[in-house]
């Protein structure tokens, strides 16, 4: 998984459809398997504003800008140099990530092939969180504060309709900022910008209420929300090398 920051001097428009008309095609020429884009676009402009007037989070300087997905065969630094170099070629700046996925909660994925390239927009928006262990907490005690004890809350007390916990391996550059976990949740497009939506509670106060701060008191258990989370909303689309298998 990468993140990606948009260029000085490019707009946001013309840096998504760069990424999904030539880097996401191209990477699939270099050897990926499948792609995974999610960019800032006009369907998510709306909610993508900074918390708390949307639910953007930046704990990294420049914030990020899009994040991009590539299933290989292998991360082996001379074996993906052909991944890597299209960014460099595209003149990208990027932080890349190994990761073991996770699909707590499974969508039904929808992809273009690379015989009919259009890249397939999933509905909805999906928000990609970069979690980074809290200072003095033990990596294994935060593991199973996120993934055996936040998981079901996330479920339970949102709108998802797909969930995916990306547990970080090791970064793929030496310079790559420091992240533990990469999370991508969907949501429906009007959990954007009505929280009612967001927290599966339209129409209801007390749920609500309860979900909120159920919430709340699960994020704050292994997260410093303050410091040590970026947070991308973003549209999320799939292109792959063959019909995909998953």
């Amino acid at each position: 998984m990468y993140a990606a920051w948009c260029p000085d001097g490019e707009d946001a428009a013309g840096f998504a459809a760069r990424l999904l008309d030539d880097v996401a095609p191209a990477l699939l020429d270099a050897g990926a398997h499948m792609v995974r884009v999610h960019v800032t676009d006009d369907e998510v402009a709306p909610g993508a504003g900074f918390f708390p007037a949307g639910h953007r989070r930046a704990a990294l300087a420049p914030p990020i800008d899009a994040v991009v997905s590539a299933w290989v065969d292998t991360a082996v630094t001379s074996r993906r140099a052909g991944i890597d170099g299209v960014f460099a070629d595209a003149g990208i700046r990027v932080a890349g990530y190994l990761v073991s996925e996770s699909v707590p909660l499974a969508a039904e994925d929808a992809a273009s092939t690379h015989d009919d390239p259009a890249p397939v927009r999933t509905p909805g928006f999906t928000q990609v969180a970069f979690l980074r262990v809290p200072e003095g907490m033990d990596p294994r005690e935060w593991r199973s504060r996120w993934k055996d004890g936040h998981t079901d809350v996330a479920i339970d007390t949102q709108s998802t309709t797909a969930y995916r916990q990306n547990l970080v391996v090791h970064p793929l550059q030496d310079d790559a900022p420091t992240v533990a976990a990469i999370v991508e949740e969907t949501f429906p497009i009007g959990a954007l910008t009505d929280p009612y939506v967001f927290f599966d509670a339209v129409g209801d106060d007390a749920r609500f209420s309860a979900n909120v701060e159920a919430m709340i008191a699960s994020t704050s258990s292994f997260l410093d929300t303050d410091h040590g989370l970026d947070t991308v909303p973003a549209s999320e689309y799939v292109l792959a090398a063959i019909s995909p298998r998953w």
